[in-house]
């Protein structure tokens, strides 16, 4: 069977169509976005859409001896190019603290965010979050931690060893 060239160029525009339809779709999925650049720095990235794009970029265990209690993630919204840490318990609700860390440097002076906030005292939960730092240029550091039985037990990972020593 012979086709003619209008019945081709038919045929690719349905598929284009169906492909924007399906773009159309997957973009209204997400939610927007609230905040941009240094903006972003010290607000949340669940209420500002930035976590729609997120992914663990580095993950470190927290343990107690041989015992793995928990995970320290450094977090990277590719949309808003920030950074969060994400402290997550493995035993259940327990008082843990995130912390992130950015250096001075092109993309802004030196911010630190906590969960919870203040970096002072502990939250207890199953997972805690830190507000974002923007940080596309510079290296960040997270550090997690979980109190178990009386004592605290951390663990810290880097984008730049150097420079934001663990």
């Amino acid at each position: 069977m012979a086709f003619s060239a209008s019945g081709t160029a038919f045929a690719a525009s349905a598929q284009q169509v169906h492909l924007q339809a399906h773009q159309v779709h997957t973009a209204a999925l997400l939610p927007a976005v609230t905040c941009s650049g240094n903006g972003c720095t010290g607000l949340d990235p669940t209420a500002t859409g930035c976590s729609a794009s997120a992914s663990t970029v580095l993950s470190r265990g927290i343990f107690n001896g041989s015992q793995r209690i928990g995970t320290i993630n450094l977090r990277f919204s590719s949309v808003c190019q920030t950074n969060w840490a994400q402290t997550v318990s493995s035993i259940g609700n327990v008082p843990m603290f995130a912390q992130v860390t950015r250096i001075s440097g092109t993309d802004g002076p030196f911010a630190q965010e906590c969960e919870p906030v203040g970096c002072a005292s502990f939250i207890t939960t199953s997972t805690a979050f830190t507000d974002m730092v923007w940080a596309p240029d510079v290296p960040v550091q997270a550090v997690g931690s979980i109190l178990q039985g009386g004592s605290q037990f951390f663990a810290c990972v880097t984008q730049n060893q150097s420079m934001l020593p663990c």
